[in-house]
C-alpha cells in the first residue's frame, strides 16, 4: 500500500540542497502540492526553494542539521505550522566519509558519518512518525540507503557501508511496526553523479559516471507511488546481493541445516510469544 497522494500531497525532503534530494524536489513538481526542504546548507537550500517555487511548487526552506534531535523537532514544527501536515517524508540527508582502511579511520570521522547517515535518518522518521500516527489517513516514508545497504562491500568505505546497512535495518523494522496506511520505501542506488560519488574526486573524471540525480529521484517517486519497499535503480547491484545470498545459503546448508524439532530455536516464534504485538505473524507476506 502506498501513502503518497498526487492530489495535494505535502512532502518533506532532508538533504534537499543538492544531489538526490534536489532531484526529488524537481521530481515532485506536478506530483505534490507543496514541499518542505531541509538541509544544513541554508544558502544552497534557498536557491533550490526559489527554483521549485518558480516551477510552480510552493517550497518552505528550513535549514536543518538532521544529526541534532532538537533541529529535527523544529523541522516538524515548522512543517505543521506552515502546511498543517506531512504526507511524504523523505529521509535523504547523508554525507560521505574519508576513504581509508577501517583500521585507520579516526573515531570522529566514523562518529560523524553515523550521526548523519544513521541517526539523522532515525531522528527524522521518529519525529514525523509521531505526526503520521496521530492523524488519520495515509502517509509514506522514503528512506535513502545505498547499494552498500544491500551488500556492496566497497573497500576503504567501512564507516559509510556500516551506516547504510543500519538504515536498511531501520527501514525493514519500520515497515513492520507502522500500520499498513503508512508505507515505507528504501532507495538503494549505486553510484549517482553527485558530490558523494566515490570516484573521480580529484582528477576531473566524475562527468558521465553514474545515473543522474534527477533520474534516480523520478524512479524513487515511482516506487513510492507503487508502494514498493525496495527501489533499486542500478541492475548490477544484483551481483553483490546474489553473492552474499549464495554464501549465506551455502553456510546454512553446510553448517546449520533445518532439522526436526528446530522450531525451539525459531527467533520469530520466540519473539511472538514474548511480545506478540511487535512481531508480524508467521504467515505474513513480508516474512
Amino acid at each position: 500500500m502506498t501513502g503518497f497522494r498526487r492530489d495535494g500531497a505535502v512532502a518533506v525532503i532532508t538533504g534537499a540542497a543538492s544531489g538526490i534530494g534536489r532531484g526529488l524536489g524537481r521530481a515532485l513538481v506536478g506530483r505534490a502540492e507543496s514541499v518542505v526542504l531541509a538541509d544544513i546548507d541554508g544558502d544552497a537550500l534557498s536557491i533550490v526553494a526559489d527554483e521549485l517555487a518558480g516551477a510552480g511548487l510552493p517550497a518552505l526552506a528550513v535549514p536543518t542539521d538532521v544529526s541534532d534531535l532538537d533541529a529535527v523537532d523544529t523541522l516538524v514544527a515548522r512543517t505543521l505550522e506552515r502546511f498543517g501536515r506531512a504526507d511524504l517524508v523523505v529521509a535523504n540527508a547523508g554525507i560521505g566519509a574519508p576513504h581509508a582502511p577501517f583500521f585507520e579511520l579516526e573515531p570522529a570521522d566514523v562518529e560523524r558519518v553515523m550521526a548523519v547517515n544513521y541517526f539523522g535518518v532515525h531522528w527524522t522518521v521518529r519525529a514525523f512518525a509521531r505526526h503520521l500516527l496521530d492523524r488519520p489517513g495515509p502517509g509514506h516514508f522514503l528512506v535513502t540507503g545505498s547499494e552498500n545497504s544491500l551488500g556492496a562491500p566497497v573497500l576503504r568505505m567501512a564507516g559509510y557501508t556500516a551506516s547504510k546497512h543500519a538504515v536498511h535495518g531501520l527501514a525493514d523494522v519500520m515497515r513492520r511496526e507502522l500500520p499498513p496506511r503508512i508505507g515505507v520505501t528504501l532507495l538503494c542506488p549505486g553510484i549517482v553523479n553527485t558530490a558523494l560519488a566515490p570516484v573521480g574526486e580529484n582528477d576531473g573524471s566524475r562527468a558521465g559516471i553514474g545515473y543522474g540525480a534527477d533520474e534516480v529521484a523520478t524512479w524513487a517517486l515511482d516506487a513510492v507511488e507503487r508502494g514498493d519497499f525496495y527501489c533499486i535503480p542500478h541492475p548490477p547491484i544484483r551481483e553483490f546481493v546474489d553473492e552474499r545470498h549464495d554464501e549465506i545459503s551455502a553456510t546454512f546448508d553446510a553448517r546449520a541445516p533445518r532439522f526436526d524439532g528446530d522450531g525451539v530455536h525459531d527467533t520469530r516464534a520466540l519473539l511472538a510469544r514474548m511480545m506478540p504485538e511487535r512481531v508480524q505473524p508467521i504467515d505474513d507476506p513480508l516474512a
